[in-house]
């Protein structure tokens, strides 16, 4: 795997030749315009375009590889609160005085979430629903009813993704 940078250090290029695939990323400013597959002899495959930013530099439209268009919807606090394709729809709806979401639909579900007096995460409903106990340090300590044991370098060391699993460190 070979990658090729401009001068600001931006990827522009990531070759695979033992997939026969090449990546060429282009940019226009600061912003990402568009990402292109093609074989390594230089054949375009497909393209993803980023299509408008607003002046903040947030994404606004882009097309995607089957020529659909998703739309981005950016609030007054530059938080991202809607996404529409043809494919997905997700939408943040009800946010906390702090700017937490409370409510948000995804496609044609709803989910709730609640935190706690530090801003944690303690619960949320709909299509994911779990119960979290955190401490003052911002570990988890519980997800549900099971235990999650964190080392004293604050490191979650039972829990990654329903398997245990052993910080190795620098010396393993």
């Amino acid at each position: 795997m070979e990658n090729t940078y401009d001068s600001q250090g931006r990827r522009t290029a990531c070759s695979i030749p033992a997939a026969n695939c090449r990546i060429e990323f282009a940019y226009h400013a600061l912003n990402p315009q568009s990402v292109q597959r093609k074989t390594i002899q230089g054949q375009t495959l497909y393209t993803h375009q980023y299509s408008s930013y607003d002046l903040s530099g947030h994404l606004l439209d882009e097309e995607l590889i089957d020529g659909s268009r998703a739309h981005f919807s950016i609030d007054t606090l530059s938080r991202k609160i809607r996404i529409d394709s043809p494919h997905f729809m997700q939408e943040a709806v009800q946010f906390d005085p702090v700017g937490h979401i409370i409510r948000m639909h995804t496609q044609n579900d709803e989910s709730v979430y609640s935190y706690d007096q530090l801003y944690q995460l303690t619960s949320e409903s709909g299509l994911f629903a779990h119960e979290y106990a955190n401490d003052s340090l911002y570990n988890r300590l519980q997800k549900d009813q099971e235990p999650i044991q964190v080392n004293d370098l604050n490191q979650d060391v039972s829990h990654f993704l329903g398997r245990g699993w052993r910080y190795m460190g620098l010396h393993g």
